[in-house]
């Protein structure tokens, strides 16, 4: 909404917490800039019948769907997965630094280039030409998104819940539409599996860009934050 859009070319930070410590359920929260913007209310079970069921098998997508749909114009940095809710004070700065949290995946560009920081081997495959520039993952709508050559493993969160960050900068002149930031996504060959665990993306409502995150614990449904 244009309280909180972030298509003005500029900078921002964008946290999404999935909360799995409430009650029996979960929720989801979304922050932009430090300040939250919205929060579900309980998610509800996946086909499994477990609404904390993070398979295995889920790679981390960056500027687009596993299948390169709804492709992001933009740049992002400093992409962060850490377990637990973390509180604003934690979230990582423009500037690459890093609160005293230890990240599950951490991918800070510049001279790391591909490679996950957290130590736990997370390591992007090779980007085409000119996908990294000026420090950053930089996207111009085409070509295929940023993927972990491993799946991310995030059952270890089923009982701390997690928090997904990083920085954006979209363009004013960016396409309309979805556009894909971050997808956990699973593997379409293996059953109940289909759809993504979660996905972060920037939407275009009534030409005012607001960050949208969504929650997909079953291929089935979509949690709008």
């Amino acid at each position: 909404n244009a309280e909180n859009h972030v298509g003005d070319g500029e900078w921002h930070h964008v946290a999404f917490i999935f909360d799995s410590t409430i009650n029996s359920s979960a929720c989801t929260t979304l922050y932009v800039d430090g300040t939250k913007v919205y929060t579900t209310s309980t998610v509800g079970n996946n086909a499994a019948g477990n609404q904390r069921y993070f398979p295995a098998n889920k790679k981390l997508y960056i500027g687009s769907r596993n299948n390169a749909q709804f492709r992001f114009s933009g740049e992002l940095d400093n992409i962060r997965i850490s377990t637990g809710r973390l509180a604003p004070e934690q979230f990582i700065d423009r500037d690459g630094t890093v609160p005293q949290v230890a990240p599950l995946a951490y991918w800070p560009f510049g001279s790391a280039g591909i490679a996950d920081m957290s130590g736990n081997g997370n390591d992007l495959i090779a980007p085409p030409a000119g996908r990294l520039a000026n420090g950053a993952a930089s996207f111009d709508g085409s070509g295929l998104p940023l993927g972990t050559r491993l799946p991310v493993d995030l059952r270890g969160c089923t009982e701390t819940g997690f928090t997904a960050e990083f920085w954006m900068c979209l363009p004013r002149e960016a396409a309309t539409g979805t556009r894909i930031l971050l997808e956990h996504s699973a593997d379409s060959s293996v059953s109940q599996e289909i759809g993504s665990t979660f996905y972060i993306a920037a939407n275009d409502m009534s030409a005012k860009m607001s960050s949208v995150a969504h929650l997909d614990a079953d291929g089935l449904k979509q949690y709008h934050v």
